[in-house]
């Protein structure tokens, strides 16, 4: 089976969860499949490895005023998505390297929608409808959909209906596993961790408020966070809330030493107001941590009864299931971090890639529109 990636995802993330979601299924696609991936190659890029892959770049004229080279790119390249023989196409996002159509696909098309973040909360992301548009095309053109939540399909077909009868819920996995040598980081503090972006929908600010109040109580409590540095306005915050001394950013950092810093936090929390699927809770849970989360979206179908959930938009609540570690149990620890870990294993990027596969041998055999 020959199958088209358009790998925009690739171009503009150097490292992200949906670049990470197509590297997982391209290197778990049988001997049998010929992916190809059309991207503009990039050195410091991880691509995906598979022993049939062909890495196309998009453009490949880089030469004089770049309306020109632009104009010859897409003409050289347009034929890859048009021309050839692919029995699949899967684009990595809305929108393509070529800057060309999902509709000029001459086969089946696979699309995947990992949340609604743009319909549900446009003043944050989309705020012209511009990024809507591309989603509602790419939906049009699609032969067959994956959402990777049952949530994610929910909401899909209250604000896209046409996409019901062709809609698949297949889900995503951790990458992360505890390793053999934990690396305490001489962390000798109590420590509650965040991990990843803090974009307004990731509700950073609430959780920092609710820390703030926690503090009053818990005194040597630290707040360890991974991700992207700090803005102005976080600074802004850290200072008003007064609790800078005791909030310690990481940065980002490699995979054995997050997944210590999941096993030796107190907890891990995730305080987002929406996601399409949530990795870090079945990350955390995978190295052996306790996990705090969102009652909302599809979090709840992702941790199941392996975490505490509280109200993410009451700083109250969250105070409160924070507040409740301080004086839990080993035994009631010891269970959640059980069901955790159990709770891990029913998600894996193999079931993934394998679903995945039967989607597209499912449509291929449709044949061209």
């Amino acid at each position: 089976m020959k199958i088209l990636f358009d790998g925009y995802i690739y171009n503009v993330q150097k490292e992200g969860g949906i670049s990470r979601y197509f590297t997982n299924i391209i290197e778990r696609l049988p001997d049998d499949c010929q992916p190809t991936v059309l991207v503009k190659k990039q050195n410091d890029r991880n691509y995906p490895k598979h022993q049939n892959i062909n890495i196309i770049d998009s453009m490949p004229y880089r030469h004089g005023p770049y309306r020109l080279s632009n104009k010859v790119n897409r003409i050289l390249r347009r034929n890859e998505i048009s021309g050839k023989a692919y029995d699949i196409a899967h684009p990595t996002y809305y929108e393509l390297s070529i800057e060309t159509p999902i509709s000029n696909y001459s086969c089946p098309v696979v699309v995947t929608v990992y949340d609604l973040i743009h319909e549900i909360y446009p003043k944050w992301l989309d705020q012209h409808g511009y990024h809507a548009q591309h989603v509602s095309d790419a939906l049009q053109r699609a032969d067959a959909i994956i959402c990777i939540s049952n949530a994610t399909r929910l909401e899909l077909i209250k604000y896209y209906p046409f996409v019901e009868k062709k809609c698949n819920v297949i889900h995503l996995a951790g990458t992360l596993s505890l390793p053999s040598k934990i690396d305490h980081n001489q962390i000798s503090d109590p420590y509650i961790l965040y991990v990843g972006g803090r974009a307004s929908y990731k509700n950073f600010a609430r959780l920092l408020k609710a820390y703030s109040y926690v503090k009053e109580q818990w005194k040597d409590l630290k707040l360890y966070i991974v991700g992207p540095q700090f803005n102005d306005t976080e600074y802004g915050y850290l200072d008003s809330e007064a609790v800078s001394d005791s909030i310690i950013h990481m940065g980002n950092v490699n995979d054995n030493t997050l997944a210590s810093l999941y096993y030796s936090a107190t907890a891990f929390v995730y305080p987002s107001l929406y996601e399409g699927f949530g990795i870090p809770p079945l990350e955390a849970m995978s190295c052996g941590g306790l996990v705090l989360a969102s009652n909302t979206s599809s979090i709840p179908e992702v941790v199941g009864e392996a975490a505490i959930l509280f109200d993410p938009k009451s700083i109250d609540n969250m105070v409160e299931t924070i507040l409740s570690l301080k004086d839990m149990s080993d035994a009631t620890r010891a269970h959640y971090i059980q069901k955790g870990k159990e709770r891990a294993l029913m998600f894996s990027w193999e079931r993934t890639a394998e679903h995945t596969l039967d989607i597209y041998r499912q449509i291929a055999s449709c044949g061209t529109r």
